[in-house]
């Protein structure tokens, strides 16, 4: 059973179901809205007896142990966090979680690798100019220790000398080397965290060359 969390539209249950990835879904999201196109898609393709609806926010929809996989996608990293920490026994009860947060990845990491789960695959992909980076995540019992490199940019894709992370790592250390030329006389917390970074930066792309 998959449980894509924030399913908007469910465009992916709808395709994981019609090509035979999945037997069954369940299909949620916090707004009556996008439940409702996501309801009205699924009825389109004669999907209604193999995917389930919920109006909820988070895992609160969902039973412990209710759902093999789950999928939280296009969210915040904190928002990802957050929803997991509120509902740790039903993150904790899925044998594989998909997660692709938009935005704080070192600190979804973190929170991972300390809170009982593994990362056991990081994919990152380039659409339209935009970057997405996707982990494979199962509850596991001992904390894996990450360098602050392996927390911002991914241990996996830093081992794999990842190609796509590669070249967002020579755009983030431009865009960082630009904002760093701005404050040159400047002396700030900013400023300082920034130093930190391009530092990181530099280092991870020792790693991936």
């Amino acid at each position: 059973m998959l449980a894509d969390i924030g399913t908007d539209h469910g465009y992916l249950p709808i395709a994981l179901c019609l090509n035979g990835t999945v037997e069954r879904a369940i299909a949620s999201d916090i707004h009556q809205g996008p439940l409702e196109r996501a309801k009205a898609h699924i009825a389109a393709h004669g999907l209604g007896d193999k995917i389930e609806t919920r109006l909820g926010a988070g895992l609160s929809v969902l039973g412990v142990g209710e759902a093999d996989c789950c999928v939280v996608s296009g969210m915040g990293g904190l928002m990802i966090t957050e929803m997991l920490a509120k509902n740790m026994a039903t993150a904790q009860s899925f044998k594989r979680l998909v997660l692709q947060p938009q935005r704080d990845l070192a600190e979804v990491r973190r929170f991972l690798t300390t809170s009982g789960f593994i990362i056991d695959r990081e994919i990152m992909l380039k659409e339209d100019g935009k970057f997405y980076t996707i982990l494979v995540v199962q509850p596991g019992d001992e904390p894996c220790v990450y360098s602050q490199a392996e927390l911002c940019f991914g241990r996996h894709l830093l081992v794999e000398k990842d190609a796509c992370l590669r070249e967002w790592l020579v755009w983030e250390q431009l865009r960082v080397q630009h904002i760093l030329q701005g404050l040159d006389g400047v002396e700030s917390i900013r400023k300082t965290e920034l130093t930190v970074y391009a530092a990181v930066c530099e280092e991870a792309l020792a790693w991936l060359r």
